[in-house]
């Protein structure tokens, strides 16, 4: 059995090693979730993240930026796994097609793939990211109840870090549709007409 926690910096200054502490002496947590720790060896993963802007720069000579060092992990959940693998594999091909060429034109590729794929999904996520961090319980609740109202389609792409141009237009325009609908509220309600 492997359980992970990880912590997103500057976000929160949660120790990962406390976090996961605190689940696993929990019995009475791990009964509930129908974890029995005792009967498999236990592998402690804990780790940060950095909370930071994507940088696009991967290829340093023969020197590689992956996963977490090039930023892999989803600026909104902090997942990345899927990309890693994703990216992995077309780093594997291109380091072979580099190996047999003897040029670094494969590994430009990659890089450029890479930005391709990830940079303007992980420049919205962040800037999603960085603003949900500074969010007091009170704007939570606003949050989630906007959410609920944008639909599935936005949520699943804002948790995902998916944010290709045509979603982000009808994110844009939804929620634009809402704030109109809650100011024209506002006006009726102020002259008496709710």
């Amino acid at each position: 059995m492997r359980i992970g926690v990880g912590v997103i910096r500057p976000d929160t200054d949660a120790s990962p090693r406390t976090l996961l502490d605190a689940v696993v002496t929990d019995r009475a947590y791990l009964a509930r979730m129908g974890l029995d720790l005792q009967r498999s060896p236990l592998v402690v993963h804990s780790g940060i993240l950095p909370s930071v802007a994507y940088d696009d720069r991967l290829v340093f000579g023969r020197a590689i930026r992956v996963g977490d060092s090039a930023n892999f992990a989803t600026p909104t959940l902090g997942e990345g796994i899927r990309v890693c693998i994703e990216f992995g594999r077309l780093l594997g091909e291109k380091l072979g097609e580099a190996a047999r060429t003897g040029r670094d034109g494969p590994l430009q590729e990659y890089e450029r793939a890479c930005r391709r794929r990830l940079k303007r999904d992980y420049k919205w996520g962040f800037l999603v990211n960085t603003r949900a961090a500074r969010y007091t319980p009170a704007q939570w609740n606003a949050s989630v109840r906007r959410m609920g109202q944008a639909g599935p389609d936005a949520l699943v792409a804002t948790f995902r870090g998916a944010f290709p141009r045509t979603k982000i237009a009808r994110m844009a325009l939804n929620f634009l549709r809402l704030y109109l609908r809650s100011r024209l509220r506002r006006v009726r309600a102020r002259l008496g007409w709710g």
